[in-house]
């Protein structure tokens, strides 16, 4: 089975208090005008205006949905996580989709690692069969590999030296710098494998 995070929590409060702790002057706004603001970045944040596809994302679930692993989503969100990932064309991949609202916990804490394997309905999983691909260090990768499972760290725009000389523990083989270049890595050791396969048989 494999997990996909989507780091993002953005709610009311969140909103608010970015109004709040900015450096904005929001003496010319009333209680009113923010909450009307917050409400329209709650509502903008579920469609797709504000939001875009990782580099190699599609390539990468039309992989494996067609090699049929089964995929959840376990996020550090809130409740607008399915609702947002309808209306930017993902939902349809996953199983199910997991946020740490309705566990009340957030990651890297166990037990939304825990609840996630049984929201996969999947009989006698166990940890090690899962794989988790994030982008958090902490949340994702360590709080996937402290739960049992297989993790995978894909860095983005961010420096793999710099990351894992503040994470020691992360295997750098484990880590990717785009979700494009897991899919090719996925891809060659599928090929490999055949190869090998075939060399075995004959």
């Amino acid at each position: 089975m494999m997990h996909f995070s989507l780091c993002m929590s953005d709610d009311r409060t969140c909103n608010l208090g970015t109004f709040n702790d900015s450096n904005i002057t929001v003496s010319d706004f009333d209680d009113k005008m923010l909450e009307a603001v917050a409400s329209h970045l709650i509502a903008a944040y579920k469609t797709p205006a504000c939001w875009q596809h990782s580099h190699g994302v599609l390539d990468l679930l039309s992989y494996i949905k067609n090699r049929a692993v089964p995929m959840g989503v376990l996020s550090n969100f809130d409740p607008r996580l399915g609702e947002t990932l309808n209306n930017l064309k993902l939902r349809h991949y996953f199983q199910f989709v997991l946020s740490s609202y309705e566990v009340g916990v957030e990651k890297p804490d166990g037990k939304i690692f825990e609840e996630a394997m049984t929201w996969s309905k999947l009989k006698n999983l166990h940890g090690d069969e899962c794989l988790h691909i994030g982008d958090n260090p902490r949340a994702d990768y360590l709080g996937a590999k402290n739960a049992g499972w297989q993790a995978v760290l894909i860095l983005d725009d961010k420096k793999p030296e710099t990351v894992l000389k503040a994470h020691p523990e992360i295997d750098p083989a484990d880590v990717f710098p785009s979700l494009f270049e897991l899919v090719k890595y996925l891809m060659e050791k599928s090929k490999s494998e055949v190869v090998s396969s075939q060399v075995s048989m004959t």
